[in-house]
C-alpha cells in the first residue's frame, strides 16, 4: 500500500503534527521519512492516473514510449505497490508550471476524483514543490497527490530487505522529500525567543528542514563506508582473477529468472515490476571449468529517479567493473527497442558504456514467431536468444559468455614446473585452459588469463616463446627450464 507523505496533507489536528515530527527526527524508525498510512490495509488504495505530454507523444513513433504506453507502465507500478487502478486521464500539452495540469482538466480531474472515489492521485512526472503544492490546495485533506517518483521510491521501500538497500532508498526518499516540506501548517509559527532575546524566533519548518538536512548528512557518510566496503570487494575479486558478469536490463525483463538458470541460486522472481531489489551474487561455472561470479543489479526504468541512480551508485559501480555486461531484454513485449534504449541511457549516465555487451533477447517462449526473432538476432553481434523459463538458449548463452571474456584474455603458454602444481590449478580455475601436456620439466600449458592480474603477475617466469613451445611439445628439448 502507498506510504504517503505527511507534507502532502493539511495537518490541522494535534495528532498529525505529532506524526511529522515523529518522522523527522533522525534517530527514530521507520528509516525512510515518508509519513504513515492510515488506511485499511485489507482495502488498497484507489488511485487515479494522470498523464500530461505534448500532442505529438499521444500515439507511439519509433522505439519511444507515448503517452498512453508510459501511463500504462504508470499502472503498473502503482499494482506493484499495492494501489488498485480505477482510472486514468491525460492532457496533450506542455506540463504546467503551477498545476501541472491546465486549469480546465484540473477542475475536470477534481469531478472525476469525486465521482470514482479515488483516494491517491498519481501523476506520471515528477511535480515540482510549487506544483504538489498549489494541487494539494485545490484537493482535500483525504485525497492524496503522488508523482512517480514517490511511487517508485514507495515501491523500493516495500522491496528493500538488506541493510545497504534500506540504506540507500532512505537516501533517495530524504533527498527527494527535503525541498518538498512547503505545507504552510498550523503549527508552522515561528517559535518565540526567550530571557532577552524575545521577538519572533525559527519558523517550525526550518527546524524540520535542518533536522532532514542533518539526516541526510548522516546517511550520505554511511554510503561512502558502503562504497568503501564495495570498493575493497572489487579490489578483493581482481586480486584473485575472479570474472564479474554483470545482469542488467529493464524491470520485469527476467534477470532474475535468468540468474536461476544460470547458477540454480533460487532467486525470488516474478512477473511484476521491480519484484526483486537488492543485488543477488552467485558463482558460476562455464564450460570450460572456468568460475565466474554473476550479479543481478536493480532494475532499470523510463524516467528513472536521479535520486535513486546517486543513492545506488555503489551498487551500480559494480557494473562498471564488470568483465562483462548481459542485457536481458524482454524480446515479447512490444516496447522492446525503447526499454533497450532506455537501459543504455542509464548505463551511459553512470559510465558503463566501455564495458563488453552481450545482448540476451529473453522470453523467446512468448513470441509468436521465435524463428524470425532467431533470424533477425542471428544477423546481429553478441546477440543470444533465451528462454530463462524454459532453459531454452542457456547453453549458448554460456559459451558466448565464455568467448567474450577469452577475447578480454591474454593468450599465454608456460611451462610450469611440478614443484610449483598450485599455479595450473589456479590457470584452471581462473583462466581457460586451452591444451596441457606434460614433459620430464613440467606441465606445458596454453591459456587464456585475465590481464593484469596477480596470476599473470606468477605465470610471467614461465612463458615460452613460440620456438621453446614448439621444441618442448615435439620432445626435442630436454633439461630446459
Amino acid at each position: 500500500m502507498l506510504v504517503t507523505p505527511t507534507w502532502q496533507r493539511a495537518c490541522s489536528s494535534p495528532a498529525e503534527q505529532e506524526d511529522f515530527t515523529i518522522f523527522a527526527s533522525p534517530s527514530l524508525e521507520p528509516q525512510v521519512p515518508y509519513g504513515i498510512d492510515d488506511l485499511d490495509d485489507d482495502e488498497p488504495e484507489r488511485a487515479l492516473l494522470i498523464g500530461v505530454g505534448e500532442a505529438n507523444r499521444g500515439r507511439r513513433q519509433g522505439p519511444t514510449y507515448s503517452l498512453d504506453d508510459s501511463l500504462k507502465e504508470l499502472g503498473g507500478l502503482a499494482e506493484a505497490a499495492g494501489l488498485k487502478v480505477i482510472g486514468s486521464m491525460t492532457q496533450h500539452i506542455e506540463p504546467d508550471a503551477q498545476t501541472y495540469l491546465g486549469p480546465g482538466k484540473v477542475e475536470e480531474m477534481l469531478q472525476m476524483v469525486a465521482s470514482v472515489g479515488a483516494d491517491t492521485i498519481i501523476f506520471d512526472g515528477e511535480l515540482s514543490p510549487r506544483q504538489l503544492r498549489n494541487l494539494s490546495r485545490r484537493c482535500s485533506q483525504q485525497t492524496r497527490i503522488c508523482d512517480r517518483t514517490a511511487l517508485i521510491l514507495d515501491i523500493f521501500k516495500q522491496r528493500a530487505f538488506t541493510k545497504e538497500g534500506q540504506l540507500q532508498v532512505e537516501y533517495a526518499a530524504t533527498e527527494y522529500q527535503l525541498p518538498r516540506l512547503i505545507k504552510m501548517w498550523t503549527h508552522l509559527e515561528r517559535q518565540s525567543g526567550a530571557g532577552k532575546m524575545r521577538g519572533m524566533g525559527e519558523k517550525q519548518i526550518d527546524v524540520d528542514r535542518r533536522l532532514l538536512r542533518s539526516r541526510l548528512a548522516t546517511l550520505r557518510g554511511r554510503l561512502e563506508e558502503v562504497q568503501q566496503c564495495r570498493e575493497q570487494y572489487r579490489r578483493s575479486r581482481a586480486e584473485l582473477a575472479v570474472p564479474l558478469i554483470a545482469l542488467v536490463g529493464y524491470t520485469n525483463a527476467g534477470k532474475s529468472c535468468l540468474m536461476n538458470a544460470l547458477t540454480s541460486a533460487g532467486v525470488f522472481s516474478e512477473d511484476a515490476l521491480f519484484a526483486t531489489l537488492d543485488t543477488t551474487v552467485r558463482k558460476i561455472v562455464l564450460p570450460s571449468g572456468l568460475q565466474a561470479v554473476v550479479s543481478d543489479t536493480v532494475g532499470f526504468i523510463q524516467k528513472l529517479p536521479p535520486q535513486l541512480v546517486a543513492a545506488f551508485r555503489a551498487t551500480l559501480d559494480d557494473i562498471k567493473s564488470a568483465s562483462v555486461i548481459l542485457h536481458v531484454v524482454d524480446c515479447s513485449h512490444p516496447l522492446a527497442a525503447a526499454q533497450s534504449e532506455a537501459v543504455m541511457t542509464v548505463l551511459k549516465e553512470i559510465g558503463a558504456t566501455d564495458v563488453p555487451i552481450i545482448t540476451v533477447w529473453n522470453k523467446m517462449d512468448l513470441v509468436h514467431d521465435p524463428q524470425m526473432v532467431a533470424t533477425v538476432a542471428a544477423g546481429r553481434q553478441s546477440v543470444v536468444c533465451v528462454s530463462a523459463h524454459t532453459g531454452e538458449g542457456v547453453s549458448e548463452l554460456l559459451h558466448t559468455i565464455e568467448e567474450q571474456l577469452k577475447a578480454s584474455m591474454e593468450y599465454v603458454q608456460v611451462l610450469i614446473p611440478f614443484s610449483k602444481g598450485q599455479l595450473t590449478a589456479d590457470v584452471r580455475a581462473c583462466g581457460i585452459l586451452n591444451s596441457e601436456q606434460h614433459c620430464p620439466e613440467g606441465t606445458v600449458l596454453t591459456a587464456h588469463v585475465p590481464k593484469d592480474s596477480s596470476l599473470m603477475q606468477q605465470l610471467v617466469p614461465h612463458k615460452l616463446s613460440s620456438f621453446q613451445f614448439r621444441k618442448l611439445t615435439a620432445g626435442q628439448l630436454s633439461g630446459f627450464v
